[in-house]
């Protein structure tokens, strides 16, 4: 994590912190629900929609 925060904002990481974790948690549980719904347009449009919002 801290790894993250210091690309994200070395300058003041204690508000970069929580960004991160939202992020790495938001990017594990895309991951997650795309792997339950593996194989159909769901799994598609979720992995669709989290890189949207990331970028």
């Amino acid at each position: 994590m801290d790894e993250i925060v210091g690309h994200l904002a070395p300058e003041d990481p204690t508000p970069a912190r929580a960004k991160a974790l939202g992020l790495f948690a938001m990017m594990a549980g895309s991951l997650q629900l795309s792997r339950v719904a593996f194989g159909s347009k769901l799994a598609d449009e979720v992995l669709e929609n989290a890189l949207a919002f990331m970028c």
